[in-house]
């Protein structure tokens, strides 16, 4: 693994702090369980503006990231959520399935889409030695 452990464990606080934004605002507007957008304007709300603003801060900071934390940060995704396999052969994966920086918005966006992002990437870090 290349991707500083810091950088992990700022993506890890920007995805929670993301996720935790997006149940705020699920709660409130949802409560139900039923998703119906646009029924109730709830898109000008300040909730969604938060859940809006925080996921954006987590696109941007991994989109700002140098590619190949990028593809770290996907296997180490994939690792925490239990996946299978090593953080090697994951890497080697995803390396294959997004095999240039050309696709970094590609990859950044399927890693970002994950609501646990956060909670994956720590039990990452502890199948990895890194508490």
């Amino acid at each position: 693994m290349t991707i500083p452990e810091t950088v992990v464990r700022k993506v890890i606080s920007l995805a929670k702090a993301a996720n935790q934004a997006n149940e705020q605002y699920l709660d409130k507007f949802f409560s139900d369980g039923i998703i119906s957008f646009g029924v109730d304007r709830h898109e000008d709300s300040p909730e969604y503006k938060d859940y809006k603003q925080k996921n954006m801060e987590l696109y941007e900071f991994v989109e700002s990231l140098e590619y190949p934390y990028i593809l770290d940060l996907e296997a180490l995704m994939s690792l925490g959520r239990g996946d299978g396999g090593t953080f090697e052969s994951a890497r080697q994966y995803f390396g294959s399935s997004f095999p240039d920086a050309s696709q970094s918005s590609s990859a950044v966006g399927y890693l970002t889409s994950k609501s646990p992002l956060g909670e994956y990437l720590e039990e990452a870090l502890h199948i990895t030695g890194i508490k």
